[in-house]
């Protein structure tokens, strides 16, 4: 039930050294092991092959979990907040200039138009999407069990508020 998806190259030595990634079925199941350091060369170098890479391993196995989607931006952070009340979609926009002595000059590049999905719980519905930093109501539409919105604008932290009936 072990599937290799991808190998690690060793490019100075021009060998595979061995699986990176590997998939693993048991019963209804699938796990994914990244046994490389893939992860953390994206993270040192934000390379968009990478992350596009990962999506497509990652997506087929959390398509039924999950639960939120944002369009991805370089300094863009989600973080997704539910609860028997309102789902709330904290987004964080990591845009600043820093450098070691001028941190009280920092300043921060916003991030304009990001798309975000966010599922509907069954059997509930959607009243209102607004923003709680910037406030105001935003525009939505649901489509197969998702709330689909545009955030304007992000500037350093912006909280999308989804209220439920």
């Amino acid at each position: 039930g072990t599937t290799v998806l991808a190998e690690t190259y060793d490019r100075g030595n021009r060998r595979t050294l061995g699986p990176a990634f590997t998939s693993h079925t048991f019963g209804k199941g699938r796990a994914i092991y990244i046994g490389s350091g893939l992860e953390a060369i994206y993270a040192e170098t934000l390379m968009e092959p990478l992350r596009d890479y990962f999506a497509t391993l990652l997506n087929p196995v959390l398509a039924n979990w999950r639960t939120y989607e944002v369009e991805a931006r370089p300094g863009l952070l989600p973080h997704f907040r539910a609860s028997d009340g309102p789902l709330l979609l904290d987004l964080l926009a990591n845009t600043g200039n820093k450098t070691k002595m001028l941190t009280v000059r920092e300043h921060y590049l916003p991030i304009e138009q990001v798309k975000v999905r966010v599922r509907v719980p069954e059997g509930r519905k959607v009243k209102a999407v607004s923003l709680l930093r910037a406030g105001g109501t935003l525009k939505w539409s649901v489509s197969n069990g998702w709330a689909e919105l545009v955030v304007p604008r992000i500037l350093i932290h912006e909280t999308v508020h989804v209220e439920l009936g």
